[in-house]
């Protein structure tokens, strides 16, 4: 059966879907207060978290608060969606207006544009907000293109200097060293591991300075703080630390078994990222993962280095082969 989505309130806001385990944990940690009004398909009408049984076991007063005397706001259902959510009404808000391009859509309907409610959901700790920036940046998950953005950097960017200088390292042993043939092939994978940190602190150098990797710019793909601004370097290396870690890299160079936990890991985060809408670095960061359109530009330039990608890999590794027959 699949888990119920919820919709809640905050602030002046109607927050969601979110899924059932979501809102536990935010109502769990503190993030929201066991106070807030929430709604599933199953109900008839909001209520506060404390009177609904799945979140009452949480431990607050299971008395509804009455709602302040003054004069509510609605927003018009769409079809599918909660009932109308009375916001009282504050001094600061402004009903968001549609923004140029983007057809007329519930303010807070899954998928669909904010209008200028985007920088307002920027600023919401800890939760990603889904649907178009006003800018046209998208929040919502892409694990394919990341996927294509990670592989392209993997295979065509991060590549390059790790085998230059793999490659530098053996032409320096094999010159000065007097190995057998037998000697020089096992310090060959030493020397294809001892660039490891180049990737890391390159996509580090990349994420602050560019705000995006060069498979993510191909793919139009940005990383960012609540603010909109780039990280600083010290955030890029804790957060490529996180996916080095979480997301595979890391293991996929323990000999033998190193391929099929990569492989594992990435499959248990594509799930939870299809599931949560952000992965557990970007949540815990508190960043915004955001995916633009990919025009036909782009498209010729994943082509180009990904046929770059190929034919440097190919070359590498028929250098190494032939090097190591002719030791």
């Amino acid at each position: 059966m699949a888990e119920r989505e919820w919709y809640y309130a905050q602030g002046n806001r109607q927050e969601g879907p979110i899924s059932e385990r979501g809102l536990i944990e935010l109502l769990a940690v503190g993030k929201l207060p066991l106070t807030t009004l929430v709604w599933c398909e199953e109900m008839s009408n909001w209520s506060p978290a404390s009177t609904v049984d799945v979140f009452r076991a949480l431990g607050a007063a299971t008395q509804p608060i009455a709602a302040p005397q003054q004069q509510p706001q609605q927003y018009a259902p769409a079809p599918n969606s909660p009932p109308p959510l009375n916001i009282v009404q504050q001094q600061s808000y402004n009903p968001p207006q549609p923004v140029q391009g983007y057809a007329q859509q519930p303010p807070y309907n899954q998928g669909q544009g904010f209008g200028n409610q985007g920088a307002t959901l920027r600023e919401q700790p800890g939760m990603p907000y889904q649907g178009a920036s006003p800018d046209g940046y998208s929040t919502r998950p892409r694990p394919w293109h990341r996927f294509f953005a990670r592989c392209l950097d993997n295979s065509a960017v991060y590549a390059v200097p790790e085998n230059i200088t793999s490659f530098i390292l053996l032409a320096i042993i094999a010159s000065v060293s007097h190995m057998s043939s037998d000697e020089f092939k096992g310090v060959v994978p030493i020397a294809l591991l001892l660039p490891m940190p180049i990737p890391f602190f390159a996509e580090a150098v990349f994420l602050s300075f560019l705000g995006a990797t060069p498979g993510k710019m191909l793919l139009n793909i940005r990383v960012r703080n609540r603010n909109g601004s780039k990280l600083s370097f010290m955030q890029a290396l804790q957060r490529t630390g996180a996916v080095w870690l979480r997301g595979g890299r890391a293991v996929a160079y323990i000999p033998l078994i190193g391929g099929f936990a990569a492989m594992g890991l990435a499959i248990y985060q594509f799930m939870n990222l299809n599931k949560n809408g952000i992965t557990s670095w970007d949540r815990n960061q508190d960043l915004i993962y955001e995916h633009g359109p990919i025009d036909g530009g782009r498209i010729v330039g994943i082509v180009a280095l990904a046929f770059f990608a190929f034919v440097w890999t190919c070359g590498f590794a028929g250098l190494i082969i032939y090097g190591l027959n002719n030791h």
